[in-house]
């Protein structure tokens, strides 16, 4: 997880997308419902898109199209090979019944 985040992002913290700016609201509550609302996620669809325009449309990688892409969330155009393990076995775990 910690190489799918951009070294000095927006985000700093490896759970959540609480802004760098809203670090002057550390352990309050306010702080406490944030990190849990806005909990991380990893987001293959823009990480997906990112790396087709770096590397099928020739895009560089500091550029416009995926910096719009992957900075607000701090991310980087790096595919973690275990989240689609997780993802199918998720799947799986929803429709069979436990037991």
């Amino acid at each position: 997880m910690l190489a799918t985040i951009r070294d000095q992002g927006l985000c700093l913290c490896p759970r959540c997308l609480v802004p760098k700016r809203k670090l002057d609201q550390l352990g309050i509550l306010a702080d406490t419902r944030n990190r849990f609302s806005k909990a991380r996620k990893y987001d293959g669809d823009s990480v997906r898109e990112a790396r087709r325009s770096i590397y099928e449309l020739g895009m560089g990688i500091n550029g416009a199209a995926i910096q719009r892409e992957l900075k607000a969330t701090s991310a980087v155009p790096t595919l973690v090979s275990i989240q689609r393990v997780l993802q199918q076995c998720c799947k799986l775990l929803k429709t069979t019944p436990c037991s």
